[in-house]
């Protein structure tokens, strides 16, 4: 294929120059740089063909003409698309028209002088040629996409060279003369990823209605092992195996996609009596604003799945990890062209799934941080919630025992919390937390209920706190909290209303925090400062998990109420493991006053967690003043703001530089403190008025203050 128009005497010329007895010139040297190896499929393998003269002795030439061939597997590489394959490096194309063509692992570039400048005024078109010296300068870049990630070669067709330059400017024509060409460049390269990232996939099961008939249903989750960098998600294959003791839903759909993988990602789900195919891949992934599903260190739900029960009382979820198959985008996320690399996938099942219910409902049981703030003299509050998965089933606690594993990034010790118990002495409870460095045991235990005035725990299906863990943190710190399920055991007495001479029997746990993780939402240097004549509340958080957005809350009395300030809530990052930076300014404001401010975050399930309060003090004014005004020069509008030390009956004014009142901007009484108030550059008609200085004065109980304001257009 041409890449620029040229004359029809090029091929007559370029007989002339070749069959010509001219003299040897200096060799001309070709070698050639990988400068780009994505070592992913579908990714860039791009080389810098570069060249120069051998000798630093002779004088410098001007290029005329140039081939090269280039070998490659076609089996491994791919010569990117049309004017995507070769892009070259200072070279004028008017100058020099070039060709390239693709043939049986070949690619073959030429590049010539444009005859119609040699034969038309050449010495002006001097400066638009390519000059060689004796120094390595890149003169194309060549691409070919990654079809193998293999080791592979690159290499120059030394047969195929072929380089001619002008010896005598004066003369072009007559005068140009071959170059003795010779190549040097890659042997061998490796397309292979260095590292493979690792990833986990798992069935978590969220629904069990527990009745023939009844719905089953199961989310797919996916993360990336910590430590390993946040991946966008290119496509994902599994096999979902179940048995006969439910069967496919019939609703549609009977499996629900994540509404950002629905939007970019196409899903195919095949359905079998005994096992779901399920497969997603990216469709359009970086154009405009789709970016892809981040997958990053926490557990996501990409798809749910629901099944109808059966007759039988048990069934079993697996995941098939021969058919698990998933690959990411490589960096930046959200770059398509830049290849994409397979992940090494681990995956967890459900296994036995009960669906009848024991004839007492099971123990539901949590762990939430309801308060996270990472700030000196800050604290976690870790609770412990228990409640029965029927809410018309009330038993009276027996027992119950657990352990909370708790890590930091800084020490894989805990510190002794402050513990708070849902029991008092006269309950029947004999309680204990202990620290065992890098877990906390929980233990309730029998000790009297149902005895003289110990009237017992009663479990009802409302969530209750048993135990409140608090930790004060450490600044800047991290804390990752893990329910084990291996630990959980509970019992209960048979009789309802704490009678324990009727019995007790064990109880089954449904932990609702298997095998995930607990985290403090990282908050730092939270702040209410004044600026100006407002208060501009700043806060950081080192990560967040799953984080909706804030609300600003302000009051007189810290122990008062509240009022939010926000009517929606400011964005959060949802899930991210960077620092980000929030800020909210409150004008609504008066000196001589305290405020106190609250800051919450509110996850995606819409439970609120509240931090601080801070305050900040507004001291009256010490002194009256009126404050140059802002911006100034000005064209549009400028902002007056003045302090008053004791109420006062105010007259702020504009006046231009012959002393004419231009307009009267206030006139009222107003309270002590810092004020504000804005001037459009209009007159007392509306009407905007000329460029030019003008002068704003202030008079408070009849002291008068003066500043200068320029008005541009």
């Amino acid at each position: 294929m041409v890449k620029s128009g040229f004359s029809g005497r090029v091929l007559l010329w370029f007989v002339a120059l070749i069959a010509g007895d001219v003299a040897a010139a200096s060799e001309m040297q070709f070698r050639t740089v990988v400068v780009r190896n994505d070592k992913s499929l579908g990714g860039l393998l791009q080389i810098q063909l570069q060249v120069r003269r051998d000798d630093s002795n002779l004088s410098d030439r001007l290029l005329h003409s140039l081939t090269c061939d280039f070998l490659y597997d076609t089996a491994v590489l791919r010569p990117a698309t049309g004017d995507n394959f070769i892009q070259w490096v200072d070279l004028d194309s008017t100058a020099y028209p070039y060709t390239f063509h693709h043939e049986n692992g070949t690619s073959r570039i030429w590049l010539f002088a444009n005859p119609d400048f040699v034969e038309d005024g050449f010495v002006a078109f001097q400066r638009r040629m390519r000059m060689i010296d004796d120094a390595w300068r890149a003169l194309a870049v060549l691409s070919w996409r990654i079809e193998q990630t293999v080791t592979t070669h690159i290499e120059i067709l030394p047969a195929s060279l072929s380089a001619a330059c002008f010896r005598d400017l004066s003369a072009p024509l007559r005068l140009a003369e071959k170059w003795m060409a010779r190549a040097t460049g890659i042997d061998s390269l490796s397309l292979a990823p260095v590292v493979t990232d690792s990833s986990e996939c798992r069935l978590l099961l969220v629904q069990n209605d527990m009745r023939v008939g009844g719905k089953l249903r199961a989310a797919l989750q996916m993360r990336i092992l910590r430590g390993q960098a946040p991946r966008t998600l290119k496509n994902l294959t599994a096999d979902i195996f179940f048995d006969s003791g439910i069967a496919v839903s019939r609703e549609t759909p009977f499996f629900k996609l994540d509404p950002l993988l629905e939007e970019q990602y196409d899903a195919v789900l095949v359905d079998d009596p005994n096992f779901y195919h399920f497969s997603l891949s990216g469709k359009n992934i970086g154009d405009g604003e789709r970016t892809g599903f981040l997958i990053t260190r926490d557990w996501q739900t990409l798809v749910l799945f629901d099944w109808t029960i059966g007759s039988s009382g048990f069934t079993s979820l697996a995941l098939d990890e021969s058919t698990l198959e998933a690959a990411y985008y490589n960096q930046p996320a959200n770059r398509p062209e830049r290849g994409y690399t397979p992940w090494y996938l681990v995956s967890y099942d459900l296994g036995i799934v009960r669906l009848m219910p024991d004839a007492t409902p099971p123990l539901m049981v949590r762990a939430l941080v309801s308060r996270s703030e990472q700030l000196t003299g800050g604290k976690v509050d870790l609770l412990l919630q228990l409640k029965s998965e029927q809410g018309d089933s009330i038993r009276t606690l027996r027992s119950f025992e657990c352990d909370i594993y708790g890590t930091s990034e800084s020490s894989g010790q805990l510190t002794d919390p402050a513990v708070e118990w849902a029991f008092d002495g006269r309950s029947g409870y004999a309680c204990r937390l202990t620290n065992q460095g890098d877990y906390f045991r929980i233990e309730i235990a029998d000790d009297g209920v149902g005895h003289n005035s110990a009237i017992g725990w009663d479990v009802t299906g409302d969530w209750q706190t048993v135990v409140r863990i608090t930790i004060y943190s450490v600044p800047n710190q991290q804390m990752v909290f893990v329910l084990d399920d291996r630990t959980l055991n509970a019992s209960y007495f048979q009789n309802t209303r704490n009678l324990p001479d009727g019995g007790w029997q064990d109880w089954m746990i449904q932990n609702l925090n298997v095998e995930s993780e607990i985290y403090a939402i990282e908050l730092t240097n939270l702040s209410a400062n004044r600026q100006g004549s407002s208060v501009v509340l700043q806060w950081e958080t080192q990560s967040e998990t799953q984080n909706f957005g804030f609300h600003v809350y302000k009051s007189l009395d810290s122990e008062g109420d509240f009022l939010r300030l926000t009517r929606e809530p400011i964005p959060g990052a949802l899930n991210s493991q960077s620092v980000h930076s929030y800020r909210f300014v409150d004008s609504d404001v008066k000196d001589g006053h305290v405020y106190y401010y609250k800051l919450s975050d509110i996850d995606i399930t819409g439970s609120e967690t509240f931090h601080g309060p801070v305050s900040v003090a507004l001291s009256l004014p010490e002194a009256y003043r009126l404050y140059p005004v802002y911006p100034n020069p000005f064209n549009e509008r400028t902002t007056i703001e003045f302090e008053l030390t004791q109420p006062a009956d105010v007259r702020l004014e504009i006046f231009d530089i012959n002393g004419r009142r231009v307009k009267t901007i206030l006139e009222e009484e107003r309270d002590a403190g810092r004020h504000r108030e804005m001037w459009d550059a209009t007159d007392a008609r509306g009407c905007r008025v000329a460029t030019g200085l003008y002068l704003v004065q202030l008079i408070a109980n009849q002291l008068g203050q003066v500043q200068k304001v320029q008005l541009l257009r």
